[in-house]
């Protein structure tokens, strides 16, 4: 009996032992705290981290500087948002034109058939180019846009292009149409519809040349006018639903 009672004994503090290993074994390992404190205080993201943001494109409306010295005024640029400082003239009522800058520039609703617009800057110079981009965005009748140089009371020199494909040069009076005609003709780089055009004008000593949409179309040669005032006009023929839009006038040296 008394040696039953040890082996009882025995086998419960090997069990107790046994269990207590086991115990030991499955606890959660014991971690220092230095390295706990370093692992929650270490930076895992670098530092210098460089966002890369791609900049739009800055579209610059300056003009670029002048080839030469200009008689009188420096490079004008307007893409024609402020008429007050020019002298306007109209077959009809200023208010009947519907004039506005929605679409940049100006656009200009003409009010009737055979109608027309003058403008001219306060731009006074001799030697200058001249130059605009205009398209007859609505209508389907003629549109002719004007281009004027060297213009005072004495008259001045005046360039017409005609969507349907022809062009002229002339003289004409301080706010008024072409009076007498120099040069005339045709080219096939006047754009019809409602494509931009661009024209570029230069009065230069005694020369008056026309380029449209970067063609050469004339040089004529004429003596008249000596200096005035810049600016630009625009009539229309049979159609009075047309609308023009004129996206800047820029005059520069030659």
């Amino acid at each position: 009996m008394r040696l039953e009672k040890f082996f009882i004994v025995v086998g419960i503090i090997f069990g107790c032992f046994l269990v207590s290993g086991c115990t030991q074994n499955d606890a959660a390992p014991n971690i220092d705290n230095s390295t706990l404190n370093v692992l929650e205080t270490e930076e895992i993201f670098p530092t210098d981290i460089v966002e890369v943001i791609s900049e739009p494109t800055e579209i610059s409306t300056q003009v670029p500087e002048p080839t030469a010295s200009i008689d009188y005024i420096d490079n004008y640029y307007s893409e024609l948002e402020d008429l007050s400082e020019w002298k306007v003239f109209s077959k009809n009522d200023l208010e009947t034109y519907e004039i506005s800058n929605s679409e940049g520039g100006l656009s200009l609703s003409f009010a009737e058939e055979e109608d027309y617009f003058i403008a001219y800057s306060n731009v006074f110079g001799s030697n200058t180019v001249i130059e605009i981009e205009f398209n007859h965005t609505e209508g389907t009748g003629q549109v002719i846009c004007q281009v004027i140089c060297r213009s005072s009371d004495d008259g001045g020199y005046l360039f017409e292009i005609d969507t349907s494909g022809s062009w002229e040069i002339g003289k004409t009076n301080f706010g008024s149409q072409m009076v007498e005609s120099i040069t005339s003709g045709s080219s096939d780089a006047i754009l019809h519809g409602n494509q931009v055009n661009k024209i570029i004008v230069e009065c230069n000593q005694d020369q008056l040349a026309l380029l449209i949409n970067d063609v050469l179309i004339i040089q004529e040669f004429d003596q008249t006018y000596s200096d005035g005032f810049a600016g630009f006009g625009i009539r229309n023929g049979d159609d009075s639903t047309s609308i023009v839009n004129i996206s800047y006038f820029y005059v520069s040296a030659p």
